[in-house]
């Protein structure tokens, strides 16, 4: 609330100004919730909400109807799925609290996609896009080239085992051009196929037994935990072609790495670009494999 004073004068009064003595009383009352809502943009599922709560509440406990709360005044939320929620307020003071309901409509364009997440690079990659009145799409492979079609086949040219990102915007333009939805994932491609990733619910219990599966006369890693950069040095007992893999614990390939009859294998990865956590390294030979844990820690 506020207060507006105004001085009126005329040319009769031989003096100006004047003296205001007022105080305001906070009242001794629950406030009354209210509140509204509006979206920040027309598909995206982001709705603003704003209090519109009287007497003076001094905590908000909001409930958006999707299993996520606030407690912030005028707090924004993303619903991830389009539908109809039931948004609760809870507006608090000193006296109590009382409660508003609304039901608020979203809409949150998500065409379904389907990016592989590996592929041999002498086989053409099918991508799907769903079809839809009014979607235009936009296919970035990765590789400096792009594509306009729903489902787009598409051939890569690399020399080596590579990973890109594929990335496809799609605009609902029977809603407006600020309608996208944009898909981004990776892609393994390999020159050969990779051998199988061991299963993910025995990768644990299995890393100590197969540690001494092929054999090695030295084989160290560190900085072990590292922070970037983890060196790898293995010599063994005799030449082989080797591979290395390292994987997330879902199992999800991360790069791979392959030297011809070798000996020695001596390396530094830099895992700078990947979160904290869980990794592992797999080291292959002949059907045998060493198992190492790395963990990035910074």
């Amino acid at each position: 609330p506020s207060i507006t004073l105004k001085e009126a004068t005329n040319g009769f009064l031989g003096f100006s100004g004047f003296e205001a003595f007022f105080s305001c009383i906070k009242p001794d009352e629950a406030p009354v919730a209210a509140f509204s809502s509006d979206p920040v943009d027309e598909c995206s599922g982001m709705v603003q909400f704003t209090d519109e709560s009287s007497l003076f509440p001094t905590s908000w406990d909001w409930n958006f109807g999707d299993g996520n709360s606030s407690t912030s005044s005028n707090p924004e939320h993303q619903y991830m799925e389009s539908g109809s929620y039931t948004v609760t307020l809870v507006a608090s003071n000193s006296s109590g609290s009382s409660e508003s309901e609304m039901s608020v409509e979203v809409f949150v364009f998500s065409p379904e996609i389907t990016i592989p997440e590996s592929s041999l690079l002498e086989e053409t990659v099918q991508f799907i896009g769903e079809t839809g009145d009014g979607y235009a799409y936009s296919w970035d492979f990765g590789d400096g080239l792009q594509n306009s079609n729903v489902s787009p086949e598409h051939d890569y040219d690399f020399e080596m085992d590579t990973i890109v990102t594929v990335t496809v915007t799609v605009t609902n333009t029977n809603i407006g051009l600020g309608c996208n939805a944009i898909i981004s994932q990776e892609l393994a491609l390999f020159l050969e196929e990779p051998m199988d990733t061991m299963p993910t619910d025995t990768m644990v219990d299995t890393m100590t037994s197969l540690i001494n599966a092929i054999d090695y006369r030295k084989f160290n890693v560190y900085p072990n935990p590292a922070g970037s950069f983890v060196n790898i040095e293995l010599e063994l007992n005799d030449r082989k072609d080797l591979q290395a893999i390292l994987t997330e614990v879902s199992g999800k390939i991360l790069f791979t790495d392959k030297i011809s009859n070798t000996s020695t294998y001596t390396k530094q990865f830099d895992l700078g670009q990947y979160p904290e956590g869980i990794y592992f390294l797999r080291l292959i030979a002949d059907d045998r494999q060493l198992v190492k844990r790395i963990v990035i820690q910074r």
